[in-house]
């Protein structure tokens, strides 16, 4: 007799694990598919005059910045010890891609952030790079998104 007593609270033991096991499994995959449309649905377009501005990136290589105007003009600098200050400008173009990305294509860019060890590139260059805004409303654009490393607008 004891002995069902014993197997009876055991398999309600169970029981009771596994349904509370279920639920908090439930309420976590719900919690997640919730955040992901949230912050997909916060995270929005960038039109053209939210790009105007003035970005800053956000590697410890040195100080660098972006400024876009109205007229399509941009100035880019960086300023790193021990390195001449590099200052240009050029160009800036807006597009708007079929799936709905953002891309802004900047014309006679010198690329001062290459990773920790590597400055300047050897001459201008056309690049390309896309710009987001973050489900926080923080717009930036990607230098090098697999390190993490942004133009954050100011």
């Amino acid at each position: 007799m004891e002995r069902a007593i014993e197997e009876g609270a055991v398999k309600t033991l169970i029981a009771t694990c596994g349904q509370n096991f279920l639920a908090r499994s439930l309420g976590l995959c719900i919690g997640l598919l919730m955040m992901s449309f949230v912050t997909g649905c916060w995270a929005g377009q960038v039109e053209r005059q939210e790009v105007l501005g003035l970005y800053r990136a956000n590697h410890k290589q040195g100080n660098e910045t972006l400024e876009f105007f109205e007229n399509g003009r941009y100035v880019h600098t960086f300023v790193a010890v021990g390195k001449p200050t590099l200052q240009h400008e050029g160009s800036w173009t807006y597009e708007r891609r079929a799936h709905g990305e953002i891309r802004l294509f900047l014309s006679e860019f010198i690329r001062a952030y290459r990773g920790p060890d590597s400055f300047l590139s050897p001459a201008p260059i056309s690049w390309g790079s896309y710009v987001e805004k973050t489900w926080r409303g923080t717009i930036r654009i990607a230098l090098e998104p697999d390190a993490g490393v942004y133009f954050i607008k100011q």
